[in-house]
């Protein structure tokens, strides 16, 4: 994997991380605030996600899901931003949970992928998608539950997205023979 895809997926996995954070920690800031900054977020991850793809050699097994990621994030950014008010409580989270479900499918997957490169930490991923999936598919049946439960089950999948991301910044690749 190259430098500059590299950075973008640390740097990435830092902004999802902050935005876990800062969902558990300030549960108070007000929601019209946290959409805007979520939705530049995820259109400036999206993009970040979409340069990885360009920047991984063309065989790279997990190429294309780094493209599908960075165009689904980048159009739910865009959705949040250009309709602004209108993604109140109820939507903006039913976006999050939707995102970490697929980010948690898109983590499974992409584990077999890497166990079949070789890679030695592929677990990592599969366990943090494990979660993520959970976590998500859960916070859909919070309903019954309160909004401190919706608010956690967002921050811990932003939390393990971001944690994803990191490591496969750090995921060696099998030496080519």
């Amino acid at each position: 994997m190259k430098t500059l895809a590299k950075i973008a997926l640390v740097v990435i996995g830092i902004l999802f991380i902050g935005m876990g954070f800062s969902t558990f920690f300030m549960p108070e800031a007000t929601l019209v605030a946290y959409s805007w900054v979520s939705a530049c977020m995820f259109v400036a991850g999206g993009i970040m996600s979409i340069i990885v793809f360009f920047q991984l050699e063309k065989g790279f097994p997990l190429r294309a899901m780094f493209l599908v990621q960075g165009i689904i994030q980048a159009i739910l950014g865009f959705m949040l931003l250009s309709n602004g008010m209108i993604f109140t409580t109820i939507v903006a989270l039913n976006v999050f949970q939707i995102w970490i479900v697929f980010s948690g499918i898109e983590d499974i997957v992409g584990s077999f992928t890497l166990k079949d490169m070789g890679i030695k930490n592929w677990w990592l991923t599969l366990i943090l998608g494990i979660l993520s999936l959970v976590i998500g598919l859960s916070s859909f049946a919070s309903a019954i539950f309160s909004t401190a439960f919706i608010n956690a089950s967002v921050a811990m999948g932003l939390l393990f997205t971001g944690a994803s991301m990191i490591s496969r910044a750090f995921t060696k690749e099998p030496e080519k023979k």
